[in-house]
This record gives structure tokens, C-alpha cells and sequence, in this order.
């Protein structure tokens, strides 16, 4: 059967969004980002503490959640493929707990035997549900771990995995505005496979820091090590025009893979978004050009409740 046909296919659509096109990983799609706001900005979410999205990109930031919060997220990519999230937080013995469970849907595939036979459709999805908490451990460091639990699947074929994203946010005292982030993402096994053959996750490092000079203006930068590629790296600004409205965007290196010789090869690695927010509602929009193919379309609602 051309299963590997379409697994390719798949792959080739979905993976540049990850910001690492490197795709010798099985379970890529981990690197995908769940959040509109932290997406618009590079994907530099590392340090960005406060709000539920931090269970998927730093667990330690969500330490500086003071009330409940719920929110869902959902991605549209090219070719029919999209992706949701949705979480929840809230404080939790002296610390805070979060959940949630982010998807995939890579659309409607026809299978076809060797002579070119239609066998019907199927339809490839990954699902991962998560659990993570954060605490203050000491006066200055917060620090935090999730847990995640991995499926795949691609017509009768079926993959599953175990992973935690473990980190830290330093905030330097007499340094006010400055955090410093690190966090080891996807850090687990493969616990069946595709085939016979077991592969790594797509663990990866991360490191940055986030400056906010004052409340209208935050600057983020980190740098990634993926386990099977080279460095890249992400910074990010945000400004708060009202207290209704904020501006993002971002750059993202590995975007540079995505350049083909033509004009929009300028938006190659960029994004940008914005924000608005009322009361206790934020409405996030991210946008993130693929060069020729296309745009991702990225938008978010959270809730404190």
C-alpha cells in the first residue's frame, strides 16, 4: 500500500510550522506551538509566565497564574490539516496545576493497493493530553513539569510515547522586568511504534530571556537545540498599545529553510500578531507565513475565570 506516500506527504505540509524542518524525529508535531500570542512572537514562550499556554511551552511559567483559567486554541494550516488545544489551570497547593490536551486533524486520505486500487479513505491524527505544575522554590526561581502522554495514528497503524517537559524561570533580583528561561522539551520514549524500529523523540533545549522595561513593551530571545539538528534561534516583541489592544511579532531562524527564490522569501521566519483584550477575555491572532505555501492562521481565547 502507498502508506509511505502519504506519511510524506503529511510530513512535508505540517513540519515546517514546527520551526525545525529537520524531521528525523518521530512525534514532530510536539514542536508545533499551541499558543497564538507566544506563536506571533517567534515562538519564544520560555519565559513568558502568567497564562495557561505555559504548560506547553515552559511548565514553570505557570507559576504567576493567581486565578483560575481556561483556554482553547486553534491552528489553520494548508491542505485541510489543523490542530486545537485546550487547558486549564489554577492554583494548587502553593503552587499551580494545569491541564490539557492538544490535536491534530491532517485530513481526508484515500488509500490505494500497489496496482492503484482505491481502498478507502483514512484519516491520520495525534492527540496528546498533559498534566503539569509549577511552584516557587525560591525566592527568585520558579520552577515546573509536565507530563504528557503521546498517540499517533495513520490508517491501522498506531504509535504511542511517554514524554515530560521539565524547566525553570530565574528572575534576577534587582534586575526588575528580566526573567531568564530554560527548558528540556519532549524528554521521553517511543513506548510502541509505527514499525519495528523505536525512534527518538524530538527532545530539545531551550534557553532565553525576556525583558519588560515597563508595561507597554516586552522583548524575548531564545536560542533551541534540537537533538538532530543544529542551533536556531527566536526572539519576539510585544507592545501594549491600550489596555485593549497589543501588537506582536517575531523571527524564527530555522524559517530560512523555507526560502525558494522567490519574492516571498522576505517573509521567510517571520510572524506576527495581535492582541485584544477585555476584562477577563484576551483574544489572540497569530500569523505565520510558509513562503509558498501558504499561511498558518493562529487563534487563541483564554478566560480567567
Amino acid at each position: 500500500m502507498r502508506i509511505t506516500y502519504y506519511l510524506l506527504l503529511t510530513a512535508y505540509y505540517l513540519l515546517p510550522t514546527a520551526y525545525c524542518s529537520i524531521g528525523t524525529t518521530v512525534f514532530d508535531f510536539l514542536r508545533i506551538p499551541t499558543s497564538a500570542r507566544f506563536a506571533s512572537m517567534g515562538d519564544v514562550g520560555i519565559t513568558l509566565s502568567g497564562e495557561v499556554s505555559a504548560l506547553f511551552s515552559n511548565p514553570a511559567g505557570l507559576f504567576n497564574i493567581k486565578d483560575k483559567e481556561f483556554s482553547t486554541d486553534y491552528t489553520g494550516y494548508i491542505v485541510g490539516i489543523h490542530s486545537g488545544c485546550i487547558s486549564y489551570a489554577q492554583p494548587f497547593l502553593r503552587g499551580v496545576i494545569g491541564t490539557g490536551i492538544n490535536y491534530i486533524y491532517y485530513g481526508k486520505f484515500e488509500k490505494m493497493d500497489n496496482y492503484g486500487n482505491s481502498l478507502g479513505n483514512f484519516t491520520p491524527q495525534s492527540l496528546v493530553p498533559s498534566v503539569g505544575y509549577a511552584r516557587l522554590i525560591l525566592p527568585c526561581l520558579s520552577a515546573g513539569v509536565s507530563l504528557k502522554i503521546i498517540y499517533q495514528n495513520i490508517d491501522e497503524y498506531q504509535a504511542t510515547g511517554i514524554a515530560i517537559d521539565a524547566g525553570t524561570i530565574y528572575y534576577p533580583p534587582g534586575y526588575e522586568g528580566l526573567a531568564i528561561g530554560m527548558v528540556f522539551q519532549n524528554l521521553g520514549i517511543q513506548t510502541t511504534v509505527f514499525n519495528n524500529e523505536r525512534e527518538a523523540l524530538p527532545i530539545t533545549l531551550r534557553i532565553g530571556a525576556g525583558y519588560t522595561p515597563n508595561k507597554f513593551i516586552t522583548l524575548v530571545f531564545n536560542v533551541s537545540r534540537p537533538i538532530e539538528a543544529k542551533f536556531g534561534y527566536n526572539l519576539g516583541v510585544e507592545w501594549k498599545i491600550s489596555d485593549l489592544f497589543t501588537v506582536r511579532g517575531g523571527y524564527y531562524s530555522w524559517g530560512s529553510e523555507l526560502k525558494s527564490d522567490s519574492p516571498l522569501d522576505l517573509l521567510a521566519g517571520l510572524t506576527f500578531g495581535a492582541g485584544f483584550t477585555k476584562k477577563k477575555l484576551r483574544l489572540d491572532y497569530g500569523l505565520t507565513p510558509e513562503v509558498e505555501l501558504g499561511f498558518v492562521h493562529r487563534i487563541s481565547l483564554s478566560w480567567k475565570m
